[in-house]
């Protein structure tokens, strides 16, 4: 009995500590247990198109988004429940530490205005489903695929597999890449005395051709375009094609193509591919 009542407030302040930690650990499996049950459940039904596995896959996403930022409040909580009972063991007046809150408060709100901008920026951001764990963004700072929306810090994972860790409050415009659709640009350089029409004809149905392949049958995409020329000069007369994808297929079908429009236009002895005038400097 001596031994406990020596150690008495270290072995409770331990007890707590250990509690807190099992109960955090219960709290977050039980989290990630209910998104992925979510996720199955869903993957069931709607996946019979095109459409149902765009939906799919946009609420395994955000499905992720909220699971990260649902366990990130789970363990903030946590650490302030056990800071405060563990305040209370030492002897410290928990009463009189609230009565002070408010000022507290205000020092720390002027103390750390950037952390509650950060905070308060990742909570809009996650509410107004901005982005999700998964996206591909443009978040000004860096642009790669999003790994972690967490309260104050955003992770993005750029091409170089680069880990950019950006504060939710600097972020001040998010270019989202994953959503909908996107559109492939691509800008054919040709021999000045092509025949516009005809290169049309034959790129377009190359495209056609290879969405047709590469798609399934009920993908709803629009038709191909050609936009025209858009650049010319001595060497060259550059014909722009647009074709809109679904957007977690763009750089797939970027390559595809573009791969596809210079075999057509390999393979049709009337079009030829400009190569670019060069112009030599001294110095």
């Amino acid at each position: 009995m001596g031994f406990l009542n020596a150690y008495r407030v270290p072995l409770l302040i331990a007890f707590v500590c250990f509690l807190v930690t099992v109960n955090t650990i219960v709290l977050v499996a039980v989290i990630r247990r209910a998104t992925a049950r979510l996720v199955r459940r869903t993957g069931t039904r709607g996946k019979d198109d095109a459409r149902g596995v765009a939906a799919h896959e946009q609420l395994v996403r955000r499905a992720r988004t909220a699971s990260t930022v649902a366990v990130n409040i789970v363990i903030w909580t946590q650490v302030a429940i056990a800071v405060m009972v563990i305040l209370g063991l030492l002897g410290v007046n928990l009463t009189a530490l609230l009565a002070s809150a408010g000022v507290l408060a205000a020092v720390l709100t002027f103390g750390a205005q950037n952390v509650i901008k950060d905070v308060m920026a990742g909570l809009f951001m996650v509410f107004e489903d901005q982005l999700d764990v998964g996206d591909l963004v443009d978040a000004g700072m860096a642009t790669g695929v999003v790994e972690s929306v967490g309260i104050r810090v955003t992770q993005v994972r750029d091409l170089t597999g680069m880990l950019w860790s950006i504060r939710n409050g600097e972020i001040v415009r998010i270019g989202n890449g994953t959503r909908s659709w996107r559109r492939v640009v691509l800008d054919i350089p040709l021999t000045p005395d092509t025949e516009i029409s005809l290169a049309t004809k034959i790129v377009t149905s190359a495209i056609v051709d290879t969405l047709a392949q590469q798609l399934p049958s009920d993908t709803p995409s629009a038709s191909p375009e050609c936009v025209g020329v858009v650049a010319f000069d001595g060497s060259a007369v550059t014909v722009r094609f647009t074709a809109e994808v679904p957007a977690t297929d763009l750089y797939r079908l970027d390559v595809a193509l573009r791969t596809a429009a210079r075999q057509a236009i390999i393979d049709d002895p009337a079009l030829t591919l400009a190569i670019p005038l060069r112009v030599a400097s001294t110095v």
